[in-house]
């Protein structure tokens, strides 16, 4: 059985000069030559065919351009049936300004993005990397959220089927070495400023 295809619609583009207030728009073919910082957000809806029906979702994502070059992104692209399929390389702490405002407006424009559980754990690895901490333990705080949710879900008053309440049990037990490894590496970065003269 092959997956149905599906169609790319760009809802939105914005492309500016951001290394000033108020950011100057840059039309997109001169974006790639501009010295400076530039800030591309991008809206796009995906369609696909579900037996007889249609259906769509619309994702926001935002890249960090500097002279041309692209240093961080967060890049919420599809996989078959528009699943999400995410790629990222966050903005090292002295941008973290500029990727907040970014993130703003795309949370105004577009739904937000569902995070998958498992990918929590790259993000923060990646953000502790950048010496971006608190952002870090802002995804051991998201990944402790789903691992309490599905917990709680596994009551029978919650969720009565036996098969379902496996499913969560499952899910639950994958996640928790997700968890534990990141906490651990937030408690070793921890020891390593305390080590620090």
């Amino acid at each position: 059985m092959t997956a149905e295809p599906i169609l790319l619609e760009l809802r939105e583009l914005r492309v500016a000069a951001v290394d000033r207030e108020p950011w100057q728009p840059l039309a997109p073919e001169v974006a790639a030559a501009h010295p400076g910082r530039v800030a591309v957000i991008a809206g796009r809806r995906c369609h696909w065919r579900e037996g007889l029906r249609r259906k769509q979702v619309e994702s926001g994502s935002w890249y960090l351009l500097e002279a041309g070059a692209l240093f961080a992104f967060d890049h919420q692209g599809f996989a078959a049936g528009c699943a999400g399929r995410p790629s990222f390389e966050f903005a090292p702490a002295d941008q973290v300004a500029l990727e907040r405002t970014l993130l703003r407006y795309l949370s105004q424009r577009f739904p937000v993005t569902r995070i998958p559980a498992e990918e929590r754990l790259a993000r923060g690895l990646r953000l502790l990397a950048l010496g971006r901490r608190e952002d870090a333990q802002y995804e051991l705080f998201a990944l402790d959220r789903r691992i309490n949710e599905l917990s709680r879900r596994q009551s029978e008053s919650e969720t009565p089927g036996s098969e379902e309440r496996e499913r969560l049990r499952r899910e639950e037990e994958r996640l928790r070495p997700l968890r534990a490894q990141l906490a651990h590496a937030l408690r070793d970065d921890v020891t390593k400023e305390d080590e620090l003269p």
